[in-house]
């Protein structure tokens, strides 16, 4: 059966071209779509013409759009939408007659969660001006290198609709640039993306559109900070950040750069715009410089003179490049003495230098090979002192550039050329080695592409080398105690969208905390998205536990226990999607006993007893008697009266074994395997009855059982009841 297919039109005063839009739509070959007209409060005739649609199609309805902004408007499109795929179109566009076919056919053929589409840019009476063709470069490169070098118009993609509800996923409700607010997001939630090869849609430039009026530029601009607060938030919240922060930033830094070019009526403007932008950026990214700070000097072939120029022209200066010059001609005293005057008067903050001058050269060079690499050293010898004499502070990057694959002196070219590059990397180990870009950017018809590529892996250094680190979270003690400094440090990545680092040193050099107790770290059996360290603290300040931290900074290393369970309350959806146990490695005994638990009735109880006896431990920590067990027992069974199986988990079983017919009910005394092992065995339990100890807490709070019985200690500590350690809905004793 053919999938249903919504296809939004938000609609806002667009008689001039609404009716030839929706007549494209409803000549589409695929039959199976409805169209939802979001229609909000034209002063124009473009209702009425929606109205006439829905009556002679039944396939067309509308739906009111009661905010003038877009991202409302597809919101209420995609809470309308019945169909299993979305699908998007704007007003005053058009689509081919197999715009939908093709999405469908595409979809259906790779199992994609969503297919991308080519588009034909339009005069305004929908003449072409050029096909929008690079999905080609997805297929290769991945979606992510479109993310920051191709429109993110929503038209574009079809999406199925899970992706949407099941992941709560609303545009922002602001005037512009709902598009790229969205784009990288809903990406992040799909496992299969493909693309149409060939152009479906028409997009028409209006010149007289609001996007192309002063007004609406300058609205524009205005947005750009409530798109990059949309990002930032949902992709912190989403604890996604950590993860896609370089292409974020850079994704940003591009759209700014492209909206105040557009925008500024004056140089003076544009500098004051990307200023405010490039200090906005850096409120909410880990960096200390942004695209916009950096001026470069470029010595080298093309890429390199226009990644400079790219540079210089954000920071709002002229370029500075010594363009298709060797190396060894700075054995003369004009070039030396050139480039040294712009070392000084423009003093880069980097500089950024490619070999294919050289292979320029060498390609039409009858001279020994042996005194060309000699001259060139000599050459690079004294570029690199320059720098050093004056520009010391400066960060070079080597773009590992070579001759595309032509005649056949290339592949001889080139292999000088990585003996000379290799020479650079042996001798100067402080300089950055920036990869070439792959050869479908260097044989693509635009130039630009290459450069964009190596750009961004420039700028994800330069962001990179001045971060800071960003948090460190101390773990030590017992696997109880270390979940908790795990959920905190995911609470940390919430609230400041860093991962923090998990400092592991306790585990070096702790063999046991007083009173024998064996400490190791095995939070890594349990989640295994860890990210840790060891040794020197890498932080530049330390917060010890005091109090709930509420509002996280950065560069700190935290050192506490963190037993509240406020934090697991924020990130609890989190924490049990990571929560992930290799079961493969665990013993026959184990893997019966977690068949056995998890097919009954089951109740989990632990007894903590050893080092609770001890004497540094047994005037601080209460001393739950067997009554407390009794009464818990008999509480479940008041609920569950049959088929009750009990599993008692102790570090003390010869105890354990010596009470267990006190409870009246049909039970095991565990044998002690692995901590994560028994943790993992009593999250698989029914019902919990857990000590005053994190370890059977965790148990509990991690189990996927939902609708069993939790019974906790009233107090921890001796005399005193527990705070903020158990969820509202537990049973306290």
């Amino acid at each position: 059966m053919k999938p249903l297919v919504s296809l939004i039109v938000p609609v806002l005063n667009v008689e001039k071209y609404l009716e030839q839009c929706l007549t494209s739509i409803s000549s589409q070959t695929y039959d199976n779509f409805e169209v939802i007209l979001v229609v909000g409060k034209c002063i124009d005739n473009s209702e009425n013409i929606c109205k006439k649609w829905c009556e002679k199609d039944h396939r067309f309805r509308i739906e009111p759009q009661l905010k003038s902004c877009l991202g409302y408007a597809r919101n209420v499109g995609i809470d309308a939408a019945k169909g299993e795929y979305i699908a998007f179109c704007d007003s005053d566009d058009c689509i081919t007659s197999d715009f939908l076919s093709c999405f469908v056919d595409t979809a259906l053929k790779n199992s994609s969660d969503i297919v991308e589409t080519q588009f034909t840019l339009c005069d305004q009476n929908l003449s072409p001006i050029y096909d929008y063709d690079r999905n080609i470069l997805g297929h290769i490169l991945g979606h992510g290198f479109l993310e920051y070098t191709s429109a993110p118009s929503v038209w574009k993609y079809f999406v199925k609709r899970d992706i949407f509800t099941s992941n709560n996923l609303h545009y922002p409700e602001i005037r512009f640039g709902e598009d790229i607010s969205m784009y990288s997001l809903l990406f992040s939630y799909c496992n299969k993306i493909d693309y149409v090869e060939k152009p479906t849609y028409l997009y028409r430039q209006v010149p007289s559109s609001l996007m192309n009026n002063p007004q609406g530029k300058r609205k524009r601009y205005e947005s750009l900070f409530d798109i990059i607060d949309f990002v930032t938030n949902e992709f912190k919240t989403r604890l996604l950040f950590q993860k896609s922060w370089l292409k974020l930033l850079f994704q940003l830094e591009m759209h700014s750069a492209s909206i105040i070019s557009d925008s500024a009526t004056s140089d003076d403007e544009a500098i004051s715009m990307r200023q405010e932008i490039s200090g906005y950026l850096k409120k909410v990214f880990p960096v200390k410089n942004t695209i916009f700070e950096v001026t470069a000097l470029g010595w080298g072939g093309e890429i390199v003179s226009s990644i400079a120029s790219k540079f210089n022209t954000l920071h709002g200066v002229s370029s500075s490049n010594m363009f298709n010059r060797y190396f060894f001609e700075l054995l003369e005293d004009s070039t030396r003495k050139k480039l040294e005057e712009m070392i000084i008067n423009f003093s880069p903050d980097i500089f950024l230098i490619d070999l294919i001058s050289e292979a320029d050269y060498l390609s039409s060079y009858k001279g020994n090979l042996g005194t060309f690499v000699k001259n060139w050293k000599i050459g690079f010898s004294i570029f690199m002192k320059m720098i050093q004499t004056h520009s010391n502070n400066s960060s070079i990057f080597l773009l590992e550039n070579y001759m595309q694959q032509a005649p056949d002196h290339v592949d001889n070219t080139n292999e000088i050329l990585k003996m000379l590059y290799d020479d650079i990397k042996i001798n100067h180990p402080d300089i950055i080695c920036i990869s070439p870009a792959p050869d479908i950017l260097n044989r693509s018809s635009e130039p630009e592409l290459p450069c964009i590529y190596q750009l961004k892996l420039v700028s994800d250094k330069l962001h990179t080398m001045y971060s800071p680190v960003i948090n460190c979270v101390e773990t030590k003690g017992g696997l109880g105690n270390q979940i908790f400094q795990y959920v905190f440090s995911k609470y940390i990545e919430k609230m400041t969208g860093y991962r923090p680092l998990l400092h592991i040193g306790f585990f070096d050099y702790v063999k046991a905390i007083p009173g024998g107790t064996k400490r190791i770290f095995s939070l890594d059996k349990l989640f295994p998205d860890i990210e840790t360290t060891s040794g020197k603290i890498p932080c530049s300040h330390v917060v010890e536990e005091k109090s709930f931290i509420s509002n996280p900074g950065s560069d700190i290393f935290y050192r506490g226990y963190w037993q509240d369970i406020r934090y697991f309350s924020d990130v609890k959806d989190e924490v049990l999607e990571s929560f992930n146990v290799d079961t493969s490695s665990m013993s026959k005994d184990v893997i019966d006993f977690a068949d056995t638990i998890r097919n009954a009735n089951s109740i989990a109880m632990h007894i903590r007893r050893q080092d609770y006896l001890n004497e540094n431990n047994v005037s601080l920590f209460e001393q739950l008697s067997i009554d407390y067990y009794k009464s818990a027992v008999d509480m479940i069974r008041k609920e569950y009266a049959d088929d009750l199986v009990l599993f008692i988990f102790s570090d003390d079983p010869e105890y354990a074994n010596s009470i267990a017919d006190s409870f009246d009910i049909e039970g095991f005394v565990m044998p002690l395997h692995k901590d994560y092992e028994d943790l993992y065995l009593i999250t698989l339990a029914h019902h919990h009855i857990i000590a005053n100890s994190t370890f059977s807490l965790w148990g509990a709070l991690l189990s996927a059982r939902k609708d069993g019985i939790r019974i906790a200690p009233r107090n921890w500590f001796k005399g005193t009841p527990a705070t903020n350690l158990y969820p509202d809905k537990w049973l306290i004793l």
